[in-house]
Protein backbone atom coordinates (compact mmCIF):
# COMPACT_ATOMS: atom_id res chain seq x y z
CA UNK A 1 0.00 0.00 0.00
CA UNK A 2 2.87 2.65 0.94
CA UNK A 3 4.56 2.06 -2.32
CA UNK A 4 1.34 2.90 -4.11
CA UNK A 5 0.80 5.99 -2.60
CA UNK A 6 4.15 7.04 -3.13
CA UNK A 7 4.06 6.31 -6.86
CA UNK A 8 1.04 8.36 -6.82
CA UNK A 9 2.42 11.13 -4.53
CA UNK A 10 5.52 10.83 -7.47
CA UNK A 11 3.68 10.68 -10.57
CA UNK A 12 1.79 13.72 -9.30
CA UNK A 13 4.86 15.68 -8.60
CA UNK A 14 6.11 15.11 -11.68
CA UNK A 15 3.06 16.38 -13.26
CA UNK A 16 3.19 19.88 -11.36
CA UNK A 17 6.82 20.14 -11.84
CA UNK A 18 6.39 19.58 -15.44
CA UNK A 19 3.12 22.01 -15.81
CA UNK A 20 5.07 24.63 -14.21
CA UNK A 21 8.75 24.30 -16.26
CA UNK A 22 6.35 24.08 -19.31
CA UNK A 23 5.16 27.57 -18.95
CA UNK A 24 1.77 25.94 -19.99
CA UNK A 25 -0.99 29.11 -20.07
CA UNK A 26 -2.85 26.67 -17.92
CA UNK A 27 -1.52 27.91 -14.97
CA UNK A 28 -2.20 31.54 -15.60
CA UNK A 29 -6.00 30.32 -14.65
CA UNK A 30 -7.17 31.73 -11.90
CA UNK A 31 -9.60 29.95 -9.20
CA UNK A 32 -12.35 30.52 -7.14
CA UNK A 33 -11.13 33.70 -4.72
CA UNK A 34 -8.71 34.85 -7.70
CA UNK A 35 -6.00 32.41 -6.80
CA UNK A 36 -4.03 31.90 -9.63
CA UNK A 37 -3.61 27.98 -10.39
CA UNK A 38 0.53 28.42 -11.01
CA UNK A 39 0.39 29.40 -7.17
CA UNK A 40 -1.52 26.01 -5.50
CA UNK A 41 0.76 24.17 -8.15
CA UNK A 42 3.91 25.18 -6.91
CA UNK A 43 2.80 24.68 -3.35
CA UNK A 44 1.85 20.93 -4.19
CA UNK A 45 6.05 21.16 -5.60
CA UNK A 46 6.76 21.86 -2.06
CA UNK A 47 3.90 19.82 0.23
CA UNK A 48 4.07 16.37 -2.10
CA UNK A 49 7.63 15.51 -1.79
CA UNK A 50 7.50 16.49 2.12
CA UNK A 51 4.18 14.38 2.24
CA UNK A 52 5.61 11.18 0.64
CA UNK A 53 8.79 11.29 2.64
CA UNK A 54 6.75 11.51 6.12
CA UNK A 55 4.11 9.13 4.60
CA UNK A 56 6.99 6.35 3.63
CA UNK A 57 9.25 7.12 6.53
CA UNK A 58 7.03 7.57 9.26
CA UNK A 59 8.06 4.49 10.76
CA UNK A 60 11.72 5.38 11.68
CA UNK A 61 12.46 7.15 14.57
CA UNK A 62 15.19 9.19 13.44
CA UNK A 63 14.93 12.66 12.40
CA UNK A 64 10.90 12.06 12.33
CA UNK A 65 10.22 15.85 13.80
CA UNK A 66 12.23 17.05 11.00
CA UNK A 67 9.95 15.49 8.38
CA UNK A 68 6.90 16.75 10.07
CA UNK A 69 8.37 20.21 10.37
CA UNK A 70 9.52 20.04 7.01
CA UNK A 71 5.88 18.68 5.76
CA UNK A 72 3.96 21.73 8.11
CA UNK A 73 6.32 24.26 6.82
CA UNK A 74 5.48 22.84 3.07
CA UNK A 75 1.75 23.56 3.81
CA UNK A 76 2.64 26.95 5.22
CA UNK A 77 4.60 27.84 1.89
CA UNK A 78 1.49 29.49 0.32
CA UNK A 79 -0.41 31.06 2.97
CA UNK A 80 3.00 32.41 4.13
CA UNK A 81 3.91 33.61 0.84
CA UNK A 82 0.87 35.23 0.40
CA UNK A 83 0.76 36.63 3.72
CA UNK A 84 4.44 38.24 2.74
CA UNK A 85 3.39 40.14 -0.75
CA UNK A 86 0.25 40.75 0.33
CA UNK A 87 -1.57 39.67 -2.70
CA UNK A 88 -2.77 36.35 -3.86
CA UNK A 89 -0.88 36.56 -6.98
CA UNK A 90 2.48 36.73 -4.97
CA UNK A 91 3.59 40.26 -6.35
CA UNK A 92 6.42 41.47 -3.85
CA UNK A 93 7.42 44.71 -3.11
CA UNK A 94 10.46 45.66 -1.16
CA UNK A 95 12.04 43.59 1.19
CA UNK A 96 9.35 41.18 1.51
CA UNK A 97 10.82 39.30 -1.73
CA UNK A 98 13.81 38.49 0.46
CA UNK A 99 12.55 37.24 3.16
CA UNK A 100 9.99 35.18 0.73
CA UNK A 101 13.62 33.90 -0.85
CA UNK A 102 15.03 32.75 2.69
CA UNK A 103 12.04 31.29 3.29
CA UNK A 104 11.16 29.43 0.26
CA UNK A 105 15.29 28.54 0.50
CA UNK A 106 14.36 27.13 4.05
CA UNK A 107 11.41 24.81 3.46
CA UNK A 108 13.43 23.35 -0.20
CA UNK A 109 16.40 22.20 2.10
CA UNK A 110 13.97 20.88 4.97
CA UNK A 111 12.97 18.85 2.04
CA UNK A 112 16.22 18.06 0.13
CA UNK A 113 17.88 16.74 3.61
CA UNK A 114 14.60 14.74 4.54
CA UNK A 115 14.58 13.17 1.01
CA UNK A 116 19.00 12.24 0.60
CA UNK A 117 18.42 11.01 5.17
CA UNK A 118 15.63 8.85 3.62
CA UNK A 119 17.44 7.14 0.48
CA UNK A 120 20.58 6.83 2.30
CA UNK A 121 18.73 5.31 5.25
CA UNK A 122 16.59 2.79 2.75
CA UNK A 123 20.16 2.11 0.98
CA UNK A 124 21.40 0.89 4.31
CA UNK A 125 18.68 -1.06 5.24
CA UNK A 126 18.61 -2.83 2.37
CA UNK A 127 22.71 -3.89 2.44
CA UNK A 128 21.21 -5.67 5.97
CA UNK A 129 18.54 -7.57 4.81
CA UNK A 130 21.21 -9.08 2.17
Amino acid sequence: MKNTVLFIVFAIFIAFCFLLLSGNDFIFLTLPGNIPLGNVIAAFCFILPSFGIYYFMNDIVRFKNLRKISWITSCMWLPFSMALSGNLQLTFEGYSFGFWVIFSFVVSALIIFTLIHSIVYCIQNLRVRC
